[in-house]
Protein backbone atom coordinates (compact mmCIF):
# COMPACT_ATOMS: atom_id res chain seq x y z
CA UNK A 1 0.00 0.00 0.00
CA UNK A 2 2.73 2.60 1.05
CA UNK A 3 3.96 2.01 -2.89
CA UNK A 4 0.55 2.68 -4.53
CA UNK A 5 0.23 5.75 -2.50
CA UNK A 6 3.61 7.54 -3.29
CA UNK A 7 2.63 6.23 -7.33
CA UNK A 8 -0.71 8.59 -6.27
CA UNK A 9 0.88 11.23 -4.52
CA UNK A 10 3.45 11.76 -7.50
CA UNK A 11 0.82 11.68 -10.05
CA UNK A 12 -1.52 13.97 -8.29
CA UNK A 13 1.50 16.25 -7.91
CA UNK A 14 2.68 16.26 -11.44
CA UNK A 15 -1.11 16.57 -12.80
CA UNK A 16 -1.07 19.68 -10.13
CA UNK A 17 1.82 21.37 -11.42
CA UNK A 18 1.21 20.91 -15.10
CA UNK A 19 -1.44 23.75 -14.96
CA UNK A 20 0.35 25.59 -12.53
CA UNK A 21 3.46 25.84 -14.25
CA UNK A 22 1.25 26.89 -17.53
CA UNK A 23 -0.88 29.73 -15.46
CA UNK A 24 2.50 31.18 -14.46
CA UNK A 25 3.87 30.99 -17.47
CA UNK A 26 1.09 32.78 -19.27
CA UNK A 27 -0.29 34.93 -16.96
CA UNK A 28 2.05 38.02 -17.25
CA UNK A 29 0.53 41.59 -18.20
CA UNK A 30 2.06 43.74 -20.54
CA UNK A 31 2.61 47.53 -19.67
CA UNK A 32 0.04 49.98 -20.68
CA UNK A 33 2.82 51.54 -22.32
CA UNK A 34 4.19 49.12 -24.54
CA UNK A 35 1.21 49.39 -27.36
CA UNK A 36 -0.05 47.33 -29.61
CA UNK A 37 2.92 45.56 -30.61
CA UNK A 38 3.75 44.39 -26.77
CA UNK A 39 0.16 42.87 -26.68
CA UNK A 40 0.80 41.41 -29.95
CA UNK A 41 4.01 39.54 -28.51
CA UNK A 42 2.69 38.66 -25.46
CA UNK A 43 -0.55 37.27 -27.52
CA UNK A 44 2.38 35.57 -29.23
CA UNK A 45 4.22 34.38 -25.97
CA UNK A 46 0.67 33.36 -24.76
CA UNK A 47 0.21 30.58 -27.66
CA UNK A 48 4.27 29.03 -27.26
CA UNK A 49 3.45 27.25 -23.51
CA UNK A 50 0.05 25.56 -24.83
CA UNK A 51 2.48 24.78 -27.70
CA UNK A 52 5.20 23.62 -25.61
CA UNK A 53 3.29 21.21 -23.17
CA UNK A 54 1.77 19.67 -26.22
CA UNK A 55 5.13 18.55 -27.13
CA UNK A 56 5.96 17.12 -23.54
CA UNK A 57 2.60 14.77 -23.97
CA UNK A 58 4.92 12.63 -26.49
CA UNK A 59 6.67 11.70 -23.44
CA UNK A 60 5.21 8.44 -21.45
CA UNK A 61 3.24 10.00 -18.59
CA UNK A 62 3.16 6.95 -16.09
CA UNK A 63 6.33 6.12 -13.95
CA UNK A 64 6.07 2.73 -13.53
CA UNK A 65 4.34 -0.40 -15.50
CA UNK A 66 3.39 -3.84 -13.92
CA UNK A 67 1.98 -6.63 -15.96
CA UNK A 68 1.12 -10.19 -15.03
CA UNK A 69 0.89 -12.15 -18.35
CA UNK A 70 -0.85 -15.97 -18.58
CA UNK A 71 1.15 -17.82 -21.38
CA UNK A 72 -1.18 -20.77 -21.75
CA UNK A 73 -1.59 -23.62 -23.78
CA UNK A 74 2.23 -23.45 -24.10
CA UNK A 75 4.51 -26.12 -26.18
CA UNK A 76 7.79 -26.63 -26.65
CA UNK A 77 10.46 -29.45 -25.69
CA UNK A 78 14.25 -29.48 -24.82
CA UNK A 79 16.58 -31.73 -26.75
CA UNK A 80 20.14 -32.82 -26.41
CA UNK A 81 22.00 -34.76 -29.21
CA UNK A 82 25.04 -36.76 -29.25
CA UNK A 83 26.94 -37.18 -32.13
CA UNK A 84 29.70 -39.37 -33.33
CA UNK A 85 33.11 -38.22 -34.51
CA UNK A 86 31.45 -38.98 -38.19
CA UNK A 87 29.12 -36.42 -37.52
CA UNK A 88 25.95 -38.85 -36.99
CA UNK A 89 23.43 -38.32 -34.66
CA UNK A 90 23.80 -41.48 -32.36
CA UNK A 91 21.53 -40.48 -29.43
CA UNK A 92 18.96 -37.83 -28.66
CA UNK A 93 16.61 -36.85 -25.37
CA UNK A 94 13.49 -35.05 -25.91
CA UNK A 95 12.07 -33.57 -22.76
CA UNK A 96 8.84 -32.05 -24.09
CA UNK A 97 7.48 -28.42 -22.28
CA UNK A 98 3.61 -28.69 -22.03
CA UNK A 99 1.22 -26.47 -19.64
CA UNK A 100 0.98 -22.81 -18.45
CA UNK A 101 3.52 -20.02 -17.28
CA UNK A 102 2.72 -17.11 -15.42
CA UNK A 103 5.33 -14.18 -16.47
CA UNK A 104 5.11 -11.14 -14.70
CA UNK A 105 6.58 -7.91 -15.97
CA UNK A 106 7.35 -4.45 -14.77
CA UNK A 107 9.32 -1.52 -16.45
CA UNK A 108 10.48 1.80 -14.53
CA UNK A 109 10.30 5.41 -16.40
CA UNK A 110 13.56 7.34 -15.37
CA UNK A 111 13.40 9.66 -17.99
CA UNK A 112 11.10 10.98 -20.82
CA UNK A 113 13.74 9.03 -23.33
CA UNK A 114 15.20 6.01 -20.59
CA UNK A 115 13.48 3.49 -18.82
CA UNK A 116 14.77 0.19 -16.93
CA UNK A 117 12.71 -3.06 -16.72
CA UNK A 118 12.28 -7.21 -17.34
CA UNK A 119 10.50 -9.90 -16.71
CA UNK A 120 10.41 -13.12 -14.55
CA UNK A 121 8.68 -16.23 -14.80
CA UNK A 122 8.81 -19.62 -12.48
CA UNK A 123 6.78 -22.82 -13.46
CA UNK A 124 6.34 -23.58 -10.05
CA UNK A 125 4.33 -20.34 -9.83
CA UNK A 126 2.02 -22.27 -11.79
CA UNK A 127 3.39 -25.72 -12.98
CA UNK A 128 3.86 -27.21 -16.46
CA UNK A 129 2.20 -30.52 -17.31
CA UNK A 130 3.67 -33.82 -16.68
CA UNK A 131 4.30 -35.26 -20.15
CA UNK A 132 6.50 -38.31 -21.92
CA UNK A 133 10.41 -37.76 -22.31
CA UNK A 134 11.70 -40.12 -25.00
CA UNK A 135 15.49 -41.33 -24.88
CA UNK A 136 16.39 -42.77 -28.25
CA UNK A 137 19.47 -44.27 -29.48
CA UNK A 138 20.66 -45.10 -33.06
CA UNK A 139 23.81 -47.07 -34.93
CA UNK A 140 25.46 -46.02 -38.17
CA UNK A 141 25.19 -49.13 -40.58
CA UNK A 142 20.69 -49.55 -39.49
CA UNK A 143 19.69 -47.10 -42.43
CA UNK A 144 18.17 -44.81 -39.27
CA UNK A 145 16.73 -47.76 -37.63
CA UNK A 146 16.24 -47.43 -33.48
CA UNK A 147 18.22 -49.19 -32.23
CA UNK A 148 16.93 -48.76 -28.53
CA UNK A 149 14.87 -45.91 -27.10
CA UNK A 150 12.55 -45.62 -23.95
CA UNK A 151 10.19 -43.19 -22.28
CA UNK A 152 9.77 -41.42 -19.00
CA UNK A 153 7.16 -39.78 -16.57
CA UNK A 154 9.13 -35.90 -17.45
CA UNK A 155 8.39 -33.22 -14.88
CA UNK A 156 9.38 -30.19 -16.16
CA UNK A 157 10.66 -26.65 -14.45
CA UNK A 158 10.90 -23.96 -16.01
CA UNK A 159 12.80 -20.37 -15.07
CA UNK A 160 13.62 -17.12 -17.15
CA UNK A 161 14.07 -13.95 -16.58
CA UNK A 162 15.71 -10.43 -17.96
CA UNK A 163 17.02 -7.21 -17.14
CA UNK A 164 16.92 -4.17 -19.71
CA UNK A 165 17.76 -0.68 -20.49
CA UNK A 166 15.08 1.02 -22.67
CA UNK A 167 16.42 4.37 -24.79
CA UNK A 168 13.23 5.65 -27.09
CA UNK A 169 14.46 6.78 -30.54
CA UNK A 170 10.95 7.63 -31.95
CA UNK A 171 8.04 9.18 -30.36
CA UNK A 172 5.99 10.34 -32.97
CA UNK A 173 2.32 11.67 -32.52
CA UNK A 174 -0.60 12.83 -35.07
CA UNK A 175 0.15 17.05 -36.08
CA UNK A 176 2.52 17.08 -33.07
CA UNK A 177 6.83 18.06 -34.38
CA UNK A 178 9.43 16.32 -32.35
CA UNK A 179 11.01 13.59 -34.49
CA UNK A 180 9.99 14.16 -37.90
CA UNK A 181 8.40 16.79 -40.23
CA UNK A 182 5.14 17.38 -39.36
CA UNK A 183 4.19 16.08 -43.27
CA UNK A 184 6.04 12.24 -42.41
CA UNK A 185 3.84 12.06 -39.18
CA UNK A 186 0.88 12.68 -41.11
CA UNK A 187 1.82 9.84 -43.67
CA UNK A 188 3.29 7.69 -40.90
CA UNK A 189 -0.01 7.60 -38.48
CA UNK A 190 -3.52 7.19 -39.34
CA UNK A 191 -5.67 9.67 -36.93
CA UNK A 192 -5.61 12.54 -35.09
CA UNK A 193 -5.21 10.65 -31.60
CA UNK A 194 -2.74 7.78 -32.68
CA UNK A 195 0.68 7.41 -31.60
CA UNK A 196 3.77 5.64 -32.71
CA UNK A 197 7.14 4.77 -30.74
CA UNK A 198 10.49 3.18 -31.59
CA UNK A 199 12.57 1.89 -28.85
CA UNK A 200 16.08 0.06 -28.67
CA UNK A 201 17.12 -2.32 -25.75
CA UNK A 202 20.20 -3.72 -24.09
CA UNK A 203 20.44 -6.43 -21.28
CA UNK A 204 20.95 -9.73 -19.67
CA UNK A 205 18.81 -12.76 -19.57
CA UNK A 206 18.86 -16.16 -17.84
CA UNK A 207 17.06 -19.51 -18.24
CA UNK A 208 17.01 -22.36 -16.19
CA UNK A 209 15.25 -26.04 -16.83
CA UNK A 210 15.07 -29.00 -14.71
CA UNK A 211 13.79 -32.35 -16.09
CA UNK A 212 13.10 -34.72 -13.72
CA UNK A 213 12.57 -38.67 -15.06
CA UNK A 214 10.72 -41.38 -13.74
CA UNK A 215 8.88 -44.72 -14.20
CA UNK A 216 10.99 -45.03 -17.45
CA UNK A 217 9.68 -47.95 -20.03
CA UNK A 218 11.75 -49.37 -22.44
CA UNK A 219 9.81 -49.52 -25.62
CA UNK A 220 12.45 -50.63 -28.04
CA UNK A 221 15.64 -53.06 -27.22
CA UNK A 222 17.01 -53.73 -30.37
CA UNK A 223 15.57 -52.92 -32.82
CA UNK A 224 12.66 -54.87 -31.88
CA UNK A 225 9.31 -52.89 -30.35
CA UNK A 226 9.19 -53.83 -26.37
CA UNK A 227 7.29 -52.45 -23.34
CA UNK A 228 9.43 -52.98 -19.89
CA UNK A 229 9.28 -50.99 -16.90
CA UNK A 230 12.50 -50.01 -15.25
CA UNK A 231 11.44 -50.05 -11.55
CA UNK A 232 13.53 -47.53 -9.72
CA UNK A 233 13.99 -45.25 -12.17
CA UNK A 234 14.62 -41.73 -10.80
CA UNK A 235 17.03 -39.26 -12.98
CA UNK A 236 17.17 -35.54 -14.00
CA UNK A 237 19.03 -33.23 -16.65
CA UNK A 238 19.38 -29.54 -15.96
CA UNK A 239 20.42 -26.67 -18.56
CA UNK A 240 21.40 -23.19 -18.41
CA UNK A 241 21.55 -20.79 -20.71
CA UNK A 242 22.55 -17.09 -20.10
CA UNK A 243 24.06 -13.71 -21.66
CA UNK A 244 23.89 -10.38 -22.97
CA UNK A 245 21.12 -9.09 -25.27
CA UNK A 246 20.27 -6.73 -28.17
CA UNK A 247 16.77 -6.17 -29.09
CA UNK A 248 14.29 -3.16 -30.27
CA UNK A 249 10.43 -2.93 -30.01
CA UNK A 250 7.83 -0.74 -31.86
CA UNK A 251 4.28 0.53 -31.03
CA UNK A 252 1.87 2.00 -32.50
CA UNK A 253 -1.63 3.06 -31.11
CA UNK A 254 -5.26 4.92 -31.71
CA UNK A 255 -7.32 6.20 -29.12
CA UNK A 256 -7.61 3.44 -26.44
CA UNK A 257 -6.03 0.43 -28.89
CA UNK A 258 -2.56 -0.56 -28.99
CA UNK A 259 -0.33 -3.04 -30.57
CA UNK A 260 3.11 -4.00 -29.82
CA UNK A 261 5.87 -6.30 -31.32
CA UNK A 262 9.93 -6.97 -29.81
CA UNK A 263 12.08 -8.26 -30.76
CA UNK A 264 15.73 -9.66 -29.08
CA UNK A 265 18.91 -11.21 -30.23
CA UNK A 266 21.01 -12.88 -27.41
CA UNK A 267 24.26 -14.15 -27.33
CA UNK A 268 24.69 -17.39 -25.08
CA UNK A 269 26.81 -19.46 -22.42
CA UNK A 270 25.61 -23.01 -22.02
CA UNK A 271 26.19 -25.29 -19.33
CA UNK A 272 24.57 -28.39 -17.81
CA UNK A 273 24.84 -31.07 -15.99
CA UNK A 274 22.68 -34.38 -14.93
CA UNK A 275 22.76 -37.96 -13.38
CA UNK A 276 20.85 -41.01 -14.90
CA UNK A 277 20.55 -43.34 -11.29
CA UNK A 278 19.99 -46.51 -13.15
CA UNK A 279 23.92 -46.50 -14.14
CA UNK A 280 25.28 -44.17 -11.13
CA UNK A 281 26.11 -41.86 -14.19
CA UNK A 282 27.01 -38.29 -13.33
CA UNK A 283 27.57 -36.10 -16.25
CA UNK A 284 28.28 -31.98 -16.60
CA UNK A 285 28.44 -30.50 -20.45
CA UNK A 286 29.37 -26.45 -21.38
CA UNK A 287 30.57 -24.26 -24.30
CA UNK A 288 34.08 -22.87 -23.78
CA UNK A 289 32.60 -19.47 -24.61
CA UNK A 290 29.04 -17.74 -25.49
CA UNK A 291 28.71 -19.32 -28.96
CA UNK A 292 25.26 -19.97 -28.53
CA UNK A 293 22.73 -17.58 -29.53
CA UNK A 294 18.97 -16.99 -27.94
CA UNK A 295 15.92 -15.29 -29.96
CA UNK A 296 12.83 -13.99 -28.66
CA UNK A 297 9.70 -12.84 -30.10
CA UNK A 298 6.93 -10.90 -28.75
CA UNK A 299 3.53 -9.63 -29.97
CA UNK A 300 0.47 -8.26 -27.93
CA UNK A 301 -2.55 -6.08 -28.28
CA UNK A 302 -3.89 -3.85 -25.88
CA UNK A 303 -6.95 -2.06 -24.82
CA UNK A 304 -6.83 0.69 -22.22
CA UNK A 305 -10.05 0.32 -19.90
CA UNK A 306 -9.10 3.30 -17.65
CA UNK A 307 -6.37 5.50 -17.22
CA UNK A 308 -4.45 3.40 -15.29
CA UNK A 309 -6.00 -0.16 -15.76
CA UNK A 310 -5.46 -2.23 -19.33
CA UNK A 311 -5.22 -5.75 -20.87
CA UNK A 312 -5.05 -7.62 -23.70
CA UNK A 313 -3.58 -10.80 -25.20
CA UNK A 314 -0.41 -11.53 -27.52
CA UNK A 315 1.88 -14.63 -28.75
CA UNK A 316 5.33 -15.02 -26.81
CA UNK A 317 7.77 -17.17 -29.01
CA UNK A 318 11.38 -18.28 -27.27
CA UNK A 319 14.45 -20.41 -28.97
CA UNK A 320 17.79 -21.30 -27.27
CA UNK A 321 20.09 -22.78 -29.55
CA UNK A 322 23.50 -24.17 -28.76
CA UNK A 323 25.95 -26.55 -31.33
CA UNK A 324 29.27 -26.47 -29.56
CA UNK A 325 29.42 -28.02 -26.04
CA UNK A 326 31.77 -31.23 -24.48
CA UNK A 327 31.05 -33.30 -22.10
CA UNK A 328 32.58 -35.11 -19.29
CA UNK A 329 31.10 -38.33 -16.85
CA UNK A 330 31.78 -41.34 -15.25
CA UNK A 331 29.26 -43.98 -15.59
CA UNK A 332 29.84 -46.72 -12.26
CA UNK A 333 32.61 -49.44 -13.32
CA UNK A 334 33.94 -47.35 -16.74
CA UNK A 335 36.32 -44.95 -17.17
CA UNK A 336 36.02 -40.91 -16.53
CA UNK A 337 36.07 -39.44 -19.76
CA UNK A 338 36.29 -34.95 -19.85
CA UNK A 339 36.28 -32.88 -22.82
CA UNK A 340 34.60 -35.37 -25.02
CA UNK A 341 33.36 -33.63 -28.28
CA UNK A 342 30.06 -35.51 -29.02
CA UNK A 343 27.47 -32.97 -28.24
CA UNK A 344 25.47 -31.18 -30.50
CA UNK A 345 21.82 -29.07 -30.24
CA UNK A 346 21.55 -28.19 -26.77
CA UNK A 347 18.44 -26.63 -28.07
CA UNK A 348 14.89 -25.09 -25.90
CA UNK A 349 11.81 -23.89 -27.61
CA UNK A 350 9.17 -22.04 -25.67
CA UNK A 351 6.36 -20.21 -27.44
CA UNK A 352 2.66 -19.97 -26.41
CA UNK A 353 -0.58 -17.28 -26.50
CA UNK A 354 -0.61 -14.92 -23.88
CA UNK A 355 -3.40 -13.11 -22.00
CA UNK A 356 -2.08 -9.99 -19.49
CA UNK A 357 -3.25 -7.26 -17.50
CA UNK A 358 -1.17 -4.34 -16.88
CA UNK A 359 -1.50 -1.00 -14.17
CA UNK A 360 0.19 1.80 -14.43
CA UNK A 361 0.93 4.64 -12.44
Amino acid sequence: MFFVRLAIMISLALLLSSPLTAFSQTSSIPPANQGTNAVKSNTTNLLEPAKLVKNENLAKKELLDLSVQLMFASHGQQTFDVIDSDESLISRLKFPQRGQAMIFKGELHILPRLSVGGRFSNSRILQMKDSTSTDTDWKDATGGLVWTESTDTCKTEVTFFDANIYGRLLNLEKGKYEDFTDKLSDFLLAGKDSRMTVDIFGGYQYQKGRYGLYDATDTVDNYIPVSEKSLGHDSFYKVFYRGPRLGARGEYSYKKLATRLSFAYAWLKTNSHGWWNMRDYPWQQGDSGYSGYGVDLEAEFEYQFTKHISGGFGYNYMIRRQHKSKESGHEAGKEAYSNADIIRNVNNTLSGPTVFVKVAW
